[in-house]
């Protein structure tokens, strides 16, 4: 039947193969499929989590860049307004020029720090406007979240749970890890023989009459694996290998999950604590400012050349006739905080340094004061006696010693 050249026939069929059993290693194959499957949406969700994150980073810190460019502005034009200030001051010779220089150089720093403020603010806002996935830089309107700050929770193994539980990352290396293992199982079971059926059937229409005419047979196929070159068994030891490395790799992702939720809580937690902090530094760097502009227009700190004198007047006057010495260094570093304009300083060591020296200050300027009198009238009686010694027409070296004495 199967030569030609003997009967002259055409022929047509079908032939049916049905897989009965593999031993599993269909079934693991499909498993693994579908988990990998998973595995890459969870992949999908981390990389949207990774989008929305650095939004928010992109928006905070454009915020905070535009924050820092409205203070270098408010600071620019109050440097700018004592400048103008000092400058008039300058032309009516009530200050000096090296405090006019001051002045100046103090509102150069401000416009320095006012363009770097200016060149983060825009770099912050280009960052946002590609993150956001435009090619050209946006304007947009910041608004500041208005509602109030909430504590950080008190402990961290509960926040750490959670992200074992809903971070993508993790999930989808568990879903890669689980598929690896079904993997690893299929190729291990190709080991295994493979048993399947075979249906085969046709009809000859155009035929010799000797040949008959519909056929059909069944049959069940086993192949059984013996001789591959140990092709399986390498590919059940890469598959093992591959699946430990994604156990490795999990395990790792979980040790810096950890880490990462632990320190991202500490700094929670801190800069919840620096708030109320920086209030209070905040209203008290106000006050001091108060203080400090208060004695700058009371005509207290001017230049550095009254500083230099504030200072030789501490060194030499008000150092010997203090009774405790620390006194004396707290009175100095009050005069050096005016002119750095440490604000703090002024309106802390100021106060507290004052107090307990003030009434020795007025004794020295007492004694001093009674002191020009006494020179004043020892003067006078000395100028009495050599003009009686000159009507008396005493010696000239007389007159003279008593000039000079």
């Amino acid at each position: 039947m199967n030569n030609p050249t003997v009967y002259t026939r055409a022929a047509n069929g079908a032939t049916v193969t049905q897989l009965i059993t593999d031993f599993g290693h269909t079934t693991n194959l499909v498993a693994g499929a579908r988990l990998q499957a998973r595995a890459d949406e969870q992949s999908a969700a981390a990389t949207k989590e990774d989008v929305l994150l650095a939004v928010d980073q992109a928006f905070y810190n454009a915020l905070q860049t535009h924050a820092v460019l409205h203070v270098a502005e408010q600071t620019v034009a109050s440097r700018q307004l004592l400048s103008d200030q000092v400058s008039a001051l300058t032309r009516s010779k009530l200050k000096s020029d090296l405090g006019l220089s001051f002045a100046n150089v103090n509102l150069a720093q401000a416009k320095l720090l006012y363009l770097d403020a200016l060149n983060n603010d825009k770099a912050a806002a280009a960052a946002l406007s590609a993150i956001l996935g435009y090619s050209t830089l946006e304007a947009f309107d910041l608004v500041n979240d208005t509602e109030p700050l909430a504590p950080p929770p008190a402990d961290v193994d509960p926040l750490i749970a959670e992200a074992f539980t809903k971070r993508p990352e993790i999930l989808a290396l568990e879903f890669q890890s689980e598929s690896a293992d079904k993997l690893h199982q299929a190729a291990h079971d190709q080991l295994y023989p493979t048993i399947s059926a075979l249906a085969a059937f046709g009809d000859s229409p155009v035929r010799d009459d000797r040949v008959y005419g519909p056929y059909a047979a069944v049959g069940v196929n086993v192949e059984i694996p013996v001789f591959n070159g140990f092709l399986y068994s390498a590919k059940s030891r890469e598959a093992d290998l591959r699946a430990q490395a994604n156990r490795q790799r999990l395990i790792d992702l979980r040790n810096r999950i950890s880490r990462d939720v632990r320190t991202s809580w500490l700094a929670a937690s801190t800069a919840f604590d620096r708030v109320n902090v920086s209030e209070q530094l905040l209203a008290q760097a106000n006050l001091a400012l108060d203080l400090a502009q208060t004695r700058y227009k009371l005509g207290l700190s001017s230049s550095l050349s009254t500083v230099n004198r504030a200072q030789n007047f501490v060194h030499r006057h008000i150092i010997p006739t203090l009774p405790e010495r620390r006194i004396a260094v707290r009175i100095e570093d009050v005069v050096l905080a005016i002119v750095a304009e440490k604000a703090q300083a002024v309106a802390d060591n100021f106060k507290n340094a004052m107090r307990p020296v003030t009434t020795e200050m007025e004794e020295i300027a007492e004694s001093c004061g009674k002191s020009a009198e006494l020179a004043a009238k020892a003067l006078s009686e000395a100028t009495k006696v050599v003009r009686e010694a000159g009507d008396l027409g005493l010696a000239p070296e007389t007159s003279k010693l008593c000039a000079h004495d």
